[in-house]
């Protein structure tokens, strides 16, 4: 994997964890995720996290392992970033997946 390769998959995670971060702690003051008197916000937004990461560590660890020389370092680097979102999301957010 090249380094501008390794920067783009960089910046895709970081991006869309970052928004689904935001979203989940405040986000935009316009009405909530499924209306009336319950907010499914923070039940969506956890599992997309989940969903992502979790998928994310799986293709980085593929492509580290697919890769024949260069540097596969660098997608095991992607994939224990994945792992580590994965983690931090259940820990913080685990209450919300129920």
């Amino acid at each position: 994997m090249s380094q501008t390769a390794f920067m783009i998959w960089f910046a895709l995670l970081s991006g869309a964890v970052a928004i689904l971060f935001w979203l989940l702690h405040g986000g935009p003051d316009a009405a909530s995720v499924g209306g009336g008197g319950y907010d499914l916000g923070p039940f969506i937004y956890a599992w997309l996290l989940v969903l992502l990461s979790g998928l994310w560590t799986v293709m980085a660890f593929v492509a580290g392992l697919a890769t024949k020389g260069g540097a596969p370092w660098r997608a095991f680097v992607l994939g224990g970033l994945g792992l580590a979102v994965f983690v931090l999301t259940l820990w913080l957010h685990g209450s919300d997946l129920s």
